[in-house]
This record gives C-alpha cells, structure tokens and sequence, in this order.
C-alpha cells in the first residue's frame, strides 16, 4: 500500500507542494505515512493514517473507529481547549482505503522522554505525569445520559454493570473462540462479573479515551508542557476506571518506576473525585480485564504469545 492520494495532492497542489514522506512503524493495524516539507520546516506537517478494510480482533470496522476519532477529537478541542489533531477524512473512493490526513502536533510523545530521550529529570518527568492526571480528569468530566459507544445508537446502556458485562462477555468469546482461553480462564472471569464491585460502580457516563498512555501525550520539548493529545478511535462513554487502569498498564509495560506513576495518580486526584486509594481500588478490580483486551490484540503477534500465556496464568490462576 502506497499514498497514492497525497502523493497526487503534493504533485498538483500548491500547499503540498516540496513535501517529501516516509512510513512510520506503528503497532497498530493502521499504516501510516508522515509528510514534512523539509525545505521549510515551518510549515505544517501531517500524518496520513490508513484504516484496514478488514474488522479488527473484536470485529470492528474502521469507519466506527473513524467517526470516533474525528468526533471525539473536535469535542475536546472545542469544549476543553486541549490540541487535538485536526483530521480530514479520505474516503474508499479516493484511496480504496478509508484514511485520515492529520495535522502533526509538534513535539515528542512522552514515552519516548520516559525512554531517556531529552534526559528529563525525574522531577520533570513526574511533572509531566502529573499534567497528564489532570488532562485525563478533564477528559473524564465530559458526561453522557448512557453508557456505551460515543457514535451510534447501537448497545446503549442506563447502568454501567450491564454495559460492561456485555463489553467483556463478547471478550470472552473472541478469546475462546480463538484458543486464547480455555473454560476455566472464562469461568474466572465469569466470576469476577458477579463481584459486587461491578455494581457499586455508580459513577455517571464518562467520555473515557480507552487508550490513554503515554504514547498518546504529545509534549513540547521546549516548555516540559503537554501540547496535545491523539488517537480518539477506542473512545467510549464508560466510567473513569476504566482510562485509570489503561493508564496504569501503560507504565507497568514500560517498566515506569512508582514515582511517575505516582505523579500521574496526584494529577488526577487534584481534581478531588477520587483520592489515590480509591484510585488504587479501581485499578486493582478492572486490572484483569485490562489484561483479557491485551491478550486478544496480542495473541496473533508471535513475539509476545509466550509472555501472554504467562500472564493469563499469573492473572488467573489456571495454567494455559
């Protein structure tokens, strides 16, 4: 797959034109090309995203996911004043492939500076991670009168417990269906539905990001600020738990030490909704099923399929 359609914009049009692209490595199913005009690096630069035409491990099509992205993206820069890329869609008709062209948000996801990159401090590393709790807690303030997908009408739910329930019975099939789990792994969870835990969860219907890491944070390497925020596609009207617990496995996967983490969890209780305790208690519940999303998105990738076998073992208690 090549980008045709930009490659002809940057041919015939004068706004793109002396842009040069290169592929980028992505984890994703999307492929993804970024443009530069390197001959005057003031101008904008853009990424064009690549949706596959094929669903995704739960069965998903792109185009959801790319109604999400755009709706999603608009609503937080309007309503919160947070940059969020500003996108234009590029239909089947024109690509074959359904596409988005984003304007770049200049600077350095945080991951990338938790890495070394830049050499930050430790304080301004949790500084960071503090900004990113209270971006998020922003994020999670916007509220919906249901539970469910933010575009569609489609599985609308008044309680949370029904609405998560259902999210992860149809998990547990995918996972079963494919060799991931076997009974006992579903009887686990199974079990853990029927915790009533679930069912104190009684907060309203929160915009929740669904993919809230650090690789997602774009940050200015001039100012240490948080310049903007991307990749809206798994955004859901959940509960706050549930972006806490995302958040949370991006840095136990990227071996973040406690005090950044930390720094995220004090970001985020500033806002006064929950304190780190009951941040803690959240996370220690919705832990596992975070684990069951990344065992499905995982298990075709051969380099991490052993390490998922240890962790379905570790989590459940029932060897693979």
């Amino acid at each position: 797959m090549n980008p045709e359609y930009f490659i002809q914009l940057v041919q015939t049009s004068k706004e793109y034109k002396g842009y040069t692209y290169k592929s980028v490595n992505t984890s994703s199913q999307n492929i993804l090309y970024y443009f530069i005009n390197e001959s005057h690096p003031d101008f904008k630069s853009y990424y064009l995203k690549f949706f596959s035409n094929k669903p995704d491990e739960m069965g998903e099509l792109s185009d959801l996911k790319i109604q999400r992205e755009l709706t999603i993206s608009r609503v937080i820069r309007e309503n919160l004043g947070m940059y969020t890329p500003e996108s234009i869609y590029l239909g089947k008709d024109d690509l074959g492939y359904s596409a988005l062209l984003q304007e770049e948000i200049r600077g350095l996801t945080f991951d990338v500076l938790i890495n070394g990159y830049g050499n930050l401090s430790p304080e301004k590393l949790r500084t960071i991670a503090c900004e990113m709790g209270v971006c998020l807690f922003r994020i999670n303030e916007l509220s919906s009168s249901y539970f469910g997908d933010v575009c569609g009408a489609a599985d609308r739910f008044s309680n949370w417990a029904d609405c998560f329930t259902q999210d992860t019975t149809k998990r547990l099939k995918v996972a079963l269906n494919k060799g991931i789990l076997n009974q006992g792994h579903v009887d686990y969870f199974e079990r853990m539905l029927s915790d009533t835990h679930l069912k104190r969860d009684v907060y309203p219907p929160s915009l929740c990001h669904c993919d809230f890491n650090p690789q997602n944070i774009i940050v200015d390497p001039d100012t240490n600020k948080i310049a903007g925020i991307i990749d809206f596609e798994f955004a859901k009207y959940w509960i706050p738990a549930w972006d806490l617990v995302r958040v949370n496995a991006a840095f136990e996967y990227q071996g973040v030490n406690n005090d950044l983490r930390n720094g995220f969890f004090k970001g985020y209780s500033s806002s006064g909704r929950m304190n780190t305790d009951e941040i803690k208690l959240q996370i220690n519940y919705y832990k596992p099923f975070e684990s069951l999303n990344y065992w499905i998105w995982g298990w075709e990738k051969p380099r991490v399929q052993d390490d998922i076998k240890e962790d379905i073992k570790r989590v459940t208690g029932i060897p693979r």
